[in-house]
């Protein structure tokens, strides 16, 4: 077997006019900064990660620790919460399938969607726990964060765009020491427009970067299954001043039908400053300003 490498890989799964001077869609309203730092710092709290119930020696998957998923179920809902999304739920069912997907992806080192009945501790469910979920060498409750900033899935943000999508009401979670599971598959659906991260409003700025990852490196980004964003151009401003960005479309259909992200250039997100986003090209506006706080953490 490899040496396992220090850095966490994820692996997220693919599933198959003129302008107006309107605005289209409504803008998130997540509350005032005490209200969103108050829903981040409960969600972030002793966010640990639990015992690991299985063996990969005997390839036992175990069951998923209650604890990590309910922390990782409750920073999954506080980001959606900054968007005003619906809360999710996690599914017993689907944390079967997607425990046996971490085992497996564990016990052979490797990540894959589609793995081979020759792999070690392979079965009928971890297959297809690894065919709906977002996948990474980290355990579930750090992986969160590590989708959400999505190092190293630059033509997609998939696992992000999986977790803030539209229309998903029900998830499962699958934690090993070397691996996780996080079904997340379903349906493109629901009314919104457009969704953005990070989110409109007050914004954490722990939610900006760790260790492995920062935001303004990988992309902000914004995603619609109505909207057609793939010449979409972006500006960006801050006190007066442009903000420039490189501006790129990602690859459709994950977890949503279009997306795309931006990339500040000579500039990051700081504390304190605020920025107003304009997305133009797509037959109208999309128009929405973030504010970087800082939650006290």
């Amino acid at each position: 077997m490899r040496a396992r490498s220090p850095w966490p890989l994820l692996l997220a799964l693919f599933a198959c006019g003129p302008e107006r001077a309107q605005t289209v869609g409504k803008t998130p309203d997540p509350g005032s900064k005490s209200t969103v730092c108050a829903t981040y710092n409960a969600a972030i709290a002793g966010a640990r990660e639990g015992p690991f119930a299985g063996n990969v020696m005997s390839c036992d998957p175990g069951v998923v620790d209650p604890a990590s998923a309910a922390r990782a179920l409750a920073l999954m809902n506080a980001y959606r919460s900054f968007l005003s999304l619906p809360p999710v739920t996690a599914s017993a069912a689907l944390n079967t399938k997607a425990q046996a997907c971490a085992l497996m992806m564990d016990a052979n080192d490797a990540l894959s969607h589609t793995p081979p009945t020759s792999w070690r501790c392979y079965s009928e469910a971890g297959a297809e726990g690894a065919g709906s979920s977002n996948i990474s060498t980290a355990p579930i409750v750090s992986s969160i964060d590590l989708f959400m900033l999505d190092p190293g899935n630059e033509t997609t943000l998939g696992h992000r765009r999986w977790i803030i999508s539209n229309g998903l009401t029900e998830v499962g979670f699958g934690s090993a020491p070397q691996g996780s599971c996080l079904w997340v598959v379903h349906p493109f659906q629901g009314d919104r427009a457009w969704t953005a991260w990070p989110a409109p409003g007050p914004f954490p700025s722990g939610a900006l970067r760790d260790r492995f990852a920062n935001l303004d490196n990988t992309g902000w980004s914004v995603q619609s299954d109505t909207i057609d964003l793939s010449r979409a151009k972006v500006s960006v401003t801050s006190a007066g001043q442009p903000r420039p960005v490189s501006t790129s479309a990602l690859l459709p259909n994950f977890g949503s039908g279009t997306a795309i992200k931006f990339v500040p250039q000579g500039w990051s997100a700081t504390v304190g400053e605020t920025y107003a986003v304009q997305i133009s090209g797509i037959g109208a506006v999309i128009e929405y300003s973030v504010e970087i706080v800082d939650c006290g953490v």
